[in-house]
């Protein structure tokens, strides 16, 4: 059995988030792929974007926001993410008590 060493395991765990190397993939394959980006602040999820798709112009996540297909979400300890709009919305028994929101 092959050991990873801490080394090779940040490599993955970099890797994993598209930040090695600038990914050949939609701004909306990396949200999802990412369950999110942080959104504090307005430019955030532009930055982050940029670092991780090599193609990513600002007007790319303007029209995903603009035409629904991601969503700001509160998580409810007062962070704010950038997240793919969910085709199964949370519902609302659910989501009571866990910073959860419906979408839609």
């Amino acid at each position: 059995m092959n050991v990873l060493t801490q080394r090779d395991l940040n490599r993955a765990t970099l890797a994993r988030q598209h930040l090695l190397e600038r990914e050949d993939c939609a701004p909306l394959d990396a949200v999802s792929h990412l369950a999110g980006l942080q959104a504090q602040a307005p430019q955030e999820p532009f930055t982050s974007l940029w670092s991780r798709v090599r193609t990513f112009a600002p007007t790319d996540l303007d029209d995903l926001v603009t035409g629904r297909r991601v969503v700001r979400w509160a998580t409810g300890d007062q962070a704010t993410a950038v997240r793919r709009r969910s085709r199964h919305p949370v519902r609302r028994r659910r989501s009571a008590g866990c910073g959860l929101h419906q979408s839609g």
